[in-house]
């Protein structure tokens, strides 16, 4: 059980030392143990406003300060940032942000998910969906929509092939999936209205009611 930490070596509460195998999961760790610049900042924090939330368009001068920063180091297209509390909270988000930017582009019939067999992608219900790990999905089940391809796990699936073949296999099994569930998108789309249709609808229906009462109160 780890006690205290320093990079990446641990001290369990025996005083035993060890090395922190996890600390790819949880980055922060890694950066956490050695920290005492972190310390101070996370106290700072603390004592001037320790929480609120980033919804509803809110936000803080820190969450502020770093999204621009971020915005200033990545590539020139990535200029809004969404925080989030772990990895696994973050994918939840990008599903949801996924389905509903198809739903208002008018194709809400695309929400095929393709994922790998193997991978890890969190520990939530949609992020161990994601995931490949098959113990993880035997907890929860796989949303409707997520599916699992070829990994590039040559050992186990490709062992007498060459590393240039199982690679071109692995990535063949992707692009073709990906092409057969846009085809089947395709077909799919005539059945699903757009979200955008319909809320368009909705409001002309609203103001042509509105002016039909408006003109019997004038009567």
């Amino acid at each position: 059980m780890p006690a205290c930490g320093m990079s990446a070596a641990l001290e369990n509460v025996e005083e035993a030392l060890q090395i922190g195998i996890h600390i790819g999961m949880r980055v922060l760790q890694g950066v956490a143990h050695a920290g005492l610049a972190l310390v101070d900042a996370a106290a700072k924090q603390m004592k001037e406003l320790p929480f609120y939330n980033a919804f509803f368009q809110t936000a803080t001068p820190p969450a502020i300060e770093l999204a621009e920063m971020l915005a200033s180091v990545t590539p020139p297209q990535f200029q809004h940032v969404f925080f989030s509390g772990s990895g696994s909270e973050g994918n939840d988000t990008i599903v949801r942000m996924i389905w509903n930017f198809w739903d208002l582009e008018g194709r809400p019939e695309k929400r095929i998910l393709i994922s790998r067999e193997y991978a890890y992608h969190g520990s939530t219900v949609a992020a161990s969906s994601l995931g490949g790990m098959s113990n993880m999905h035997s907890m929860s089940g796989v949303l409707p929509g997520v599916e699992h391809v070829l990994p590039p796990y040559r050992y186990k699936y490709g062992p007498d092939e060459s590393p240039d073949a199982f690679g071109r296999r692995a990535a063949d099994a992707l692009e073709q999936r990906i092409l057969a569930r846009e085809k089947q998108s395709q077909t799919d789309h005539a059945r699903f209205p757009s979200r955008r249709q319909q809320r368009s609808d909705e409001i002309q229906g609203r103001k042509k009611h509105q002016s039909k009462e408006s003109n019997h109160s004038f009567q």
